[in-house]
């Protein structure tokens, strides 16, 4: 009657969409058939986070190239009276890892007033520019404001 039947031959995709098995049986024949039963593989079931966090430690495992930046800022004094060698020595002295500062010079802006240029090194893993800016201008009594010239990946 209305029996399905797998022949197999040619039949790659009616098993596929009706479940038949190699054995040429289908599922359209088993009454009680249950897709979410028991398979017989009696491997324990992985945990979802466990293979998160199992992905996560093979990418950090990964030795890649370290990304880094070269950062161009310029930082202006508060006023025309501010040491410009203290205000070099102020954002020199800020130090963190990944940081490293490059050489400085100071520009003119106008009416003898002049600007800090400084060129420094980050590595993009250790080093946010957002903390970097936050340091810089903690120096509130040398530093009026800073501008990020030119952000280069390195």
């Amino acid at each position: 009657g209305g029996e399905v039947r797998c022949d197999g031959a040619g039949q790659g995709q009616r098993r596929l969409w009706l479940g038949c098995s190699q054995a040429g049986r289908c599922a359209a024949d088993d009454d009680d058939f249950d897709p979410f039963a028991d398979d017989g593989d009696d491997a324990p079931a992985e945990n979802p986070v466990s293979a998160i966090a199992a992905a996560k430690a093979a990418q950090t495992a990964k030795v890649g190239p370290v990304g880094k930046s070269s950062i161009l800022m310029d930082i202006k004094p508060w006023d025309a009276e501010t040491n410009l060698d203290d205000l070099a020595g102020a954002i020199r002295a800020i130090n963190m890892e990944g940081l490293t500062w490059g050489a400085h010079k100071f520009v003119d802006v106008a009416f003898g007033v002049k600007k800090l240029q400084i060129l420094c090194t980050i590595i993009d893993d250790l080093v946010s520019g957002d903390d970097l800016e936050d340091a810089i201008m903690a120096n509130d009594e040398l530093v009026q404001s800073m501008d990020i010239v030119a952000w280069n990946k390195v």
